[in-house]
Parts: structure tokens; sequence; C-alpha cells
């Protein structure tokens, strides 16, 4: 296997994206609800669509505009629930709605730099260094909670 320097760059900034999405995910589930963190995930496909045309000059259809738009309104609502309320067993708190949502914009981010290396490396190739870069971020935390420390 042939790295290049500025594919392997972002091959390990890719994985690093994926890593961060696992570790907020289960910080957040910590402060949120699992109903708010599964319901914030929803969209997911719908901003790697956004940002794909964004960033990676790709076309979007008009149900894709039309559903970008319904999914901000329907996220603003719950995000301003969440503040409104402050109930975990509904809506959340907000700082665990905020870390499962920086967790989406960090797997948004995997997803659009693995549409990109991939005519450079195999699945197969970008799956290894995800698991592999994900561990060793995950790793100081594993040790932190396995210590009976709580984040």
């Amino acid at each position: 296997m042939h790295f290049k320097k500025n594919s392997f760059k972002l091959l390990l900034l890719g994985s690093g994206a994926m890593g961060a999405n696992v570790i907020l995910f289960a910080i957040g589930l910590q402060h949120t609800s699992i109903m708010m963190s599964q319901l914030f995930f929803i969209p997911k496909g719908l901003f790697v669509a956004l940002f794909g045309y964004l960033f990676l000059k790709e076309t979007l259809s008009r149900n894709q505009k039309l559903g970008l738009i319904l999914t901000i309104f329907g996220i603003s609502i719950l995000i301003y629930g969440s503040f409104k309320t402050n109930d975990v067993l509904s809506f959340g708190k907000p700082i665990g709605n905020l870390f499962i949502f920086i967790g989406i914009l960090f797997s948004t981010s995997y997803y659009l730099i693995s549409r990109k290396i991939s005519r450079y490396y195999s699945p197969l190739t970008i799956t290894f260094f995800c698991f592999l870069v994900s561990t060793i971020l995950s790793f100081p935390f594993a040790i932190y909670e396995y210590t009976d420390g709580q984040l």
C-alpha cells in the first residue's frame, strides 16, 4: 500500500474525527436522554449532503434542500425545548445535547473525508485506521472511566 503525504494526513484527520464523535457521544449520553441523542443522529445524512455541497461542490436535489430546511427547523425546536425545560427524561440537558451535536459534526467530517480519500485507499484501510485512531483517542477516557471517574 502506498501512502501519499496529503491523503495520509486526510486519512488520519478523518479517523480522528470519527474518534472525536465516539468520545463526544459517550460523554453526551451521560448528560442527555437516549431519545434526544438518537433524534440528533437521524438527520446526519442531510448534514453530509449539505457539507458535501458546501465543501466538495456536490449537487443537491430539490428534495434534499427541502429536507435540510425541515431538519434545521426540527433540530432548532429540539434544542430550544432542551434549554426551556431542562428535563433530562424528555429533552435532555443542553450540555449533553451540545456534545451529541458536535459529535455529529465530527462524524459528518469523517464521512466527507472518507469520500475524498476513497480513491486512494480501500474501504478496509480506511476502516482500519478509523478504528486504530479511535481506539488511541478513546484509551485515556476508558482508563479514567475504569478508575471510577466520571466525565
